[in-house]
């Protein structure tokens, strides 16, 4: 209980911080520095702190003691559930001299510092306020640092290799995301995304299509994704995903969307309107996020799945500020982050 009221104190803090001084860029570019500074120390110095801490404990001292905990690359994608990646194995084993403390303190500051960059080049200093909100609130950014380190490090790559989409260097983009699947191995399902890229914008220019579009999403929210998703499931029981059903308990159970639906829905209708006055750039981190959006609903049968929503829903740090931006109307603005706030 503590440290819930801990980390709503500094999310509290380090939003006001921003808020306050968004009126002045310089001001606001320091406070971002400083805000990803104090959050890179106290992160970085964690202990024992996170559902996956003792685990992954566990797996360094191992690798420390010369134990191999590695396995094939074939094993690793369809069998064993029980070891770890190649990658994160090698990373241990870098750090094998030190201490696991100087390793979570190490991929922290790597960490925030592109997460940091990002938000420089993606958001404007007006909204960084926001940026920062989103990811300290929403569960599956901040508490996803702290527990799922292998994955976050994995979207961390994929929030890097981004660029790489939007400067259309496809040799690039596919070695950063076969490289990061060492570390993690869901990551794979990413290669294709690079081809978003590709899409015509201006497929979402009339309304009516819009329209159209965002009314198959709400019936997909409320009964498409339920139904789609035994079938998804039973194509899925060979897959790469097979080995992460540990982390849902290996029983498929049922997770409620609720109002959250609402949220969901309302973001995609947002985005897909923002995109035909959108820049390239802004226009990919718009399809990334909604990908993420269509996925989410698929966590109602197959509980492991939406592990894979979070690299696509990682832009919403960035998609966020850039939709108040195309928005005009203000009472919608209010809306979005009243929604934001809330859910």
């Amino acid at each position: 209980m503590n440290t819930i009221v801990l980390l709503s104190i500094i999310c509290i803090s380090c939003t006001s911080l921003l808020f306050i001084n968004r009126g002045n860029n310089r001001n606001m570019q320091r406070c971002l520095c400083f805000v990803f500074c104090f959050l890179t120390i106290f992160l970085g110095i964690r202990y024992m702190f996170g559902n996956d801490y003792i685990n992954y404990l566990y797996q360094y001292e191992k690798v420390k003691e010369g134990v191999d905990y590695s396995y094939s690359w074939y094993e690793s994608i369809l069998y064993n559930e029980s070891a770890s990646e190649p990658g994160w194995v090698l990373i241990n084993r870098c750090f094998s001299s030190t201490s696991f403390a100087f390793l979570v303190f190490v991929l922290t500051i790597v960490e925030f510092y592109v997460l940091y960059k990002c938000i420089r080049k993606y958001v404007s200093p007006h909204h960084y306020w926001f940026s920062v909100y989103i990811f300290l609130i929403n569960p599956y950014n901040m508490l996803t640092c702290i527990s799922m380190m292998r994955q976050y490090l994995a979207m961390t790559i994929f929030l890097f290799a981004i660029r790489y989409i939007i400067e259309r260097k496809i040799i690039k983009y596919m070695l950063l995301i076969v490289s990061a699947a060492f570390i993690h191995t869901s990551i794979i399902i990413l290669l294709p995304v690079y081809f978003i890229g590709y899409i015509n914008a201006s497929l979402f220019k009339k309304d009516i299509i819009r329209i159209c579009i965002t009314i198959v999403v709400a019936f997909w929210y409320t009964i498409g994704a339920y139904y789609f998703g035994d079938i998804i499931n039973e194509l899925l029981g060979l897959s790469l995903l097979q080995r992460y059903d540990l982390y849902a308990g290996n029983d498929v159970k049922s997770i409620s969307l609720g109002f959250s639906a609402v949220l969901y829905i309302f973001l995609f209708y947002l985005g897909i309107s923002s995109i035909k006055n959108s820049t390239r750039e802004e226009t990919i981190l718009i399809l990334i996020t909604l990908i993420g959006v269509l996925i989410i609903p698929l966590g109602t049968s197959i509980p492991h799945i939406t592990r894979m929503s979070f690299y696509f829903t990682y832009a919403l740090i960035f998609v966020c500020p850039i939709l108040l931006t195309k928005i005009r109307r203000r009472s919608v603005r209010f809306i979005l982050v009243m929604l934001m706030m809330i859910f």
